[in-house]
């Protein structure tokens, strides 16, 4: 999450046998996104992992997520280009 040039990574945690969903933005993203939109955004993906597949909710998260930086900031520069890996990661590997 912290190894992108602007510090605009945002990680989405689910922890199932918890029940705990927790959204964290990066220093570059937090001046523009209230904590609030997160914790909104977590609560919703908690919402949603009961009634869809998690994978229809993670989705639907980073839909939200990358709305809420696009609507919000920080703007995106001319030569962005995706800096961290998109696929779903665990412990396990």
């Amino acid at each position: 999450m912290f190894a992108t040039r602007e510090r605009t990574g945002i990680l989405i945690f689910v922890a199932l046998l918890e029940r705990s969903v927790v959204v964290l933005a990066d220093s570059g993203v937090h001046p523009f996104v209230p904590d609030s939109e997160w914790r909104a955004l977590a609560a919703a993906i908690a919402r949603e992992m009961r009634t869809k597949t998690p994978g229809q909710a993670l989705l639907a998260a980073v839909q939200r997520a990358g709305g809420q930086v696009a609507a919000l900031g920080p703007r995106r520069r001319a030569d962005d280009a995706n800096e961290l890996p998109d696929a779903p990661s665990s412990p396990e590997g």
